[in-house]
């Protein structure tokens, strides 16, 4: 049997029927039922939801821009004892969605979402009792909810009071506040944090309510020059620069190594970084510069 071209009578013939189908079909898809959106805020219609599941309905109408309807879902779902929804409540004060933007509500909902398990935002509710943007400054309630992030295992508190004692030490503070502050960046370190070496080196260095220890700041600042954050390493591997050319905290000064050093530090896009390869590299000969960079380089990762 022989398959043979439709001819020219019969080609609009099924062209035909082609856009036909084409087209019942459009309407099959677009006469279908219409996707339900999120239900609105009813009593009874809570019941029929977790907490949770309230939760994720009051961000549906938040995604739909449709504050009041998520506020009121929100509500329910803290009242049913979703701690995220007290997070999210406390975001909804805060930036005045779906309520009159109101600071001391913000921070209640924060306060009880910490208590309802949400830890992570005690750090937040202690920086608002601290700076006094929502209710009058307090520092013995700020310093409860450091202690309390620190508690729940949240060490970037012990950088968030260790800070504040700090300033209080710089500020004219006692030796007492310089050892406290000292044991929050310490326990920072130790859990991995090395904003602490950059702490505890100023400390030692510039003698911040404690003699000023040179030598002590060394094993600091060689720790943080080497974290992978720059806005860490850039300003200890700058310090060190300054330290290997005066010989600070050491027997003698080393210019290959207060050059290497000043390498790493324009690298790493520190402001005085630039001025200090300069300064450093022009009392270098070419073979002495080319080693600073070698060692800047290896330093680096360079094999």
């Amino acid at each position: 049997m022989r398959i043979v071209p439709p001819s020219q009578s019969e080609a609009p013939t099924m062209r035909t029927r082609s856009l036909l189908c084409s087209a019942l079909l459009s309407l099959a898809l677009t006469t279908g039922p219409a996707l339900a959106g999120p239900p609105p805020w009813e009593e009874s219609a809570a019941d029929d939801h977790s907490a949770e599941g309230q939760r994720e309905i009051a961000l549906a109408h938040a995604d739909q821009e449709d504050y009041a309807e998520a506020l009121a879902w929100l509500e329910s779902a803290a009242s049913a004892g979703s701690a995220r929804a007290k997070v999210h409540l406390g975001y909804f004060h805060q930036e005045g969605l779906g309520v009159e933007a109101d600071g001391q509500q913000a921070l209640h909902w924060y306060q009880r979402a910490v208590e309802a398990g949400r830890t992570e935002h005690a750090t937040r509710v202690a920086w608002a009792y601290l700076e006094g943007a929502w209710v009058t400054p307090d520092r013995e309630a700020a310093e409860h909810w450091f202690q309390v992030a620190i508690d729940a295992g949240h060490h970037e508190a012990h950088l968030g009071i260790g800070s504040v004692l700090l300033s209080d030490v710089v500020g004219g503070g006692s030796a007492e506040l310089a050892e406290r502050a000292q044991g929050h960046f310490k326990a920072a370190l130790e859990e991995g944090l090395d904003m602490g070496s950059y702490y505890l080196a100023r400390m030692y260095r510039e003698g911040l309510g404690i003699e000023p220890d040179p030598e002590r700041a060394l094993p600091y600042l060689y720790e943080g020059a080497r974290s992978p954050d720059t806005q860490i390493n850039a300003p200890m591997q700058a310090w060190l620069a300054e330290m290997y050319y005066a010989g600070e905290g050491m027997d003698e000064g080393d210019k290959l190594e207060a050059a290497s050093w000043a390498w790493l530090a324009a690298a790493n896009g520190h402001p005085d970084g630039e001025r200090l390869v300069n300064a450093i590299t022009a009392e270098l000969d070419e073979a002495e510069a080319d080693e600073a960079k070698e060692r800047a380089w290896r330093r680096a990762g360079g094999r």
